[in-house]
C-alpha cells in the first residue's frame, strides 16, 4: 500500500506529465512555409562553420524561435542582428574565444574559422543592445 505522500508525488508527476505538451504547443507560433525557407536559409548560412553554427545553435536553444524569426525579417544589408541577451558574453567567448568586457561600448571581431564579421555596439537611442553578424 502507498502512502499519502507516495500517492501525492505520483498524481503530481501524471498532471505534469498531461500539462507538457499543451505548454509546448502554445509557445511554439506557426510559421508560413516563406517564412520557414527565409528562416532555414539564414541557419543554412551559419553550417559551413563549426564555431558558427555552434553559436546559433546555442542561442536559438535559450531564445524563442520568433527571436530567430524576428531577426531573419530584419536583415539589412547581410547583416543579422540578434537581440542581446543574458549569458551573451558567455557564449561569444565559448564559441569564439573572445572576451567582450562588460564596459565596452563597441567591440568588433570575426570568427577565427570563416572569418564571418560580428559587431556589438551599444544604441545611440531607446533601442535594444544587439549582436550583428555579417552573413
Amino acid at each position: 500500500m502507498l502512502s499519502e505522500n507516495e500517492l501525492t508525488a505520483e498524481s503530481e508527476q501524471e498532471n505534469e506529465t498531461d500539462q507538457a505538451p499543451e505548454n509546448i504547443n502554445k509557445q511554439r507560433p506557426v510559421l508560413t512555409s516563406q517564412e520557414k525557407r527565409a528562416l532555414n536559409d539564414a541557419l543554412i548560412r551559419f553550417t559551413c562553420c563549426g564555431r558558427c553554427s555552434l553559436f546559433l545553435a546555442s542561442y536559438r536553444l535559450s531564445h524563442d524561435d520568433s527571436v530567430m524569426q524576428t531577426a531573419v525579417k530584419n536583415i539589412e544589408g547581410g547583416w543579422l542582428a540578434l537581440p542581446w541577451g543574458p549569458g551573451m558574453r558567455s557564449l561569444i567567448s565559448k564559441s569564439y574565444g573572445c572576451q567582450i568586457d562588460v564596459e565596452s561600448y563597441h567591440f568588433e571581431s570575426c570568427c577565427p574559422e570563416c572569418r564571418s564579421l560580428f559587431v556589438y555596439s551599444e544604441p545611440d537611442s531607446d533601442e535594444t543592445l544587439s549582436l550583428r553578424i555579417k552573413m
